[in-house]
């Protein structure tokens, strides 16, 4: 896809939220278990989740937010309540899947481009209701930063431990694939960061073997040292 044009920000700031379970309202499933059962009961999730939104940033919405658990429906819904001048990009439906998805909201005009979604599902060993994740490229003078928002399996079977696994060595190839093309530009740099619910704790011997970059594991480590900010942006001058 082409990048937008417009001016970049110098700043981006970004975030993540599992909504847990936001199905829109939909007659023939109200029964089904992780449904609303009425229309009320759909509406009035969502009107807690904008009141959070209000709550935590006010008129300061995020550039980039990545949430899961969302049908698309609920995510076309919620889009249209935010603030002008953002679009949502979710992966295309599959008779397959798990109807909760992973949804990426960022704001326009400001060289965010939503890419193709990855669909594990399409190549590797895992299961037909495996969610999508969703890039999404933030161009800057001399950098692409490639974003990649993704829910992995999660801990409900025995053999979940084995697809995230699977999920981790799929997503390790895509981002060694990205940042390093076939065709290099030695004036543009390229930097990947993941963002999502992956099931796994980030000193787990999973991103050790998969994404193994012991600098930024150091620092992840003193994330939590008193007095550390600990907002979640991105500066570029």
């Amino acid at each position: 896809m082409m990048a937008d044009t417009t001016k970049p920000p110098n700043r981006l700031t970004l975030a993540w939220w599992n909504l847990h379970n936001f199905a829109h309202y939909d007659a023939d499933r109200s029964s089904l278990e992780r449904r609303p059962k009425q229309m009320g009961h759909y509406t009035e999730k969502r009107d807690r989740i904008l009141a959070v939104f209000e709550e935590l940033v006010g008129s300061g919405f995020p550039d980039l937010f990545a949430v899961c658990e969302i049908t698309r429906e609920a995510a076309q819904d919620l889009i249209t309540r935010l603030p002008s001048g953002f679009d949502v990009a979710v992966a295309p439906a599959s008779a397959y899947e798990d109807e909760f998805q992973v949804a990426v909201i960022y704001r326009e005009g400001i060289n965010l481009t939503p890419e193709l979604p990855l669909i594990p599902t399409e190549t590797e060993d895992v299961s037909r209701s495996t969610r999508s994740m969703m890039p999404i490229h933030l161009t800057l003078p001399g950098h692409v930063i490639r974003f990649v928002a993704c829910h992995c399996t999660g801990f409900d079977e025995d053999s979940s431990r084995t697809a995230r696994g699977r999920l981790a060595d799929y997503l390790r190839r895509d981002i060694y694939d990205f940042l390093h093309p076939e065709v290099p530009n030695p004036e543009v740099a390229r930097h990947v960061v993941v963002l999502g619910d992956l099931n796994e704790e980030p000193m787990s011997d999973l991103f050790k073997s998969n994404f193994d970059g012991r600098r930024d594991r150091l620092v992840t480590q003193e994330c939590c040292t008193a007095g550390r900010d600990s907002h979640s942006a991105i500066d570029h001058t």
